[in-house]
């Protein structure tokens, strides 16, 4: 099975020069007064892992077999994150293709019980730990999606900056209103690495 989100008609065409990250010290602003922290490091290296090209890899683990101790993941959980997945497509104009697990820029997983992220020279390793085996309400569909952000180059809004969870998925906070998808904060900050 292979699919990718952002095909020719719904997105920009790849760029002919390798996309640039702007400058560490430039603010990015989002929804009046929320600023979603962006983590350049994590960002450039997935844009060199994935050759520049516009295409981010993917492989979602969803038979278990990533590891011995990797877990299926529950249909409605694999379901979410290929949606989740679809939604960062079409905010930042990048492919996002599903491919075999040793091809992908980013391997999504379930393995153990503490959900963490790595990266090599080659790829994102996301492990969503016990998430995917919970009940897939608002905040654990919230906990995914930040956790699916990281290698993106999003980062955590800090503890003391006053902010409400409705701001942007990277908040301590969960949304009040429920969980909405990609907020204005997250499209704007993503928009200005991708």
């Amino acid at each position: 099975m292979q699919s990718i989100w952002g095909a020719e008609d719904n997105v920009s065409s790849i760029p002919d020069e390798p996309v640039s990250v702007p400058d560490e010290k430039e603010p990015v602003v989002a929804s009046g007064k929320t600023k979603v922290p962006i983590y350049r490091d994590w960002a450039n290296r997935l844009q060199k892992i994935s050759d520049n090209d516009g295409i981010i890899n993917f492989h979602i683990d969803a038979d278990g077999s990533y590891k011995k101790k990797s877990r299926k993941f529950n249909l409605l959980h694999k379901d979410f994150v290929e949606g989740f997945l679809g939604e960062i497509s079409e905010a930042t104009g990048l492919k996002i293709k599903y491919v075999e697990q040793g091809q992908a820029d980013v391997l999504i997983h379930s393995t153990g019980g503490k959900q963490n992220i790595n990266r090599s020279k080659e790829s994102f390793n996301v492990n969503l730990g016990k998430l995917v085996r919970k009940k897939l309400n608002d905040k654990s569909k919230e906990d995914i999606a930040a956790n699916i952000l990281y290698p993106f180059g999003l980062d955590d809004i800090p503890k003391r900056v006053d902010h409400s969870g409705d701001d942007s998925l990277m908040s301590w906070h969960y949304a009040e209103s429920g969980y909405a998808g990609l907020t204005s904060a997250d499209i704007t900050a993503l928009q200005s690495i991708w």
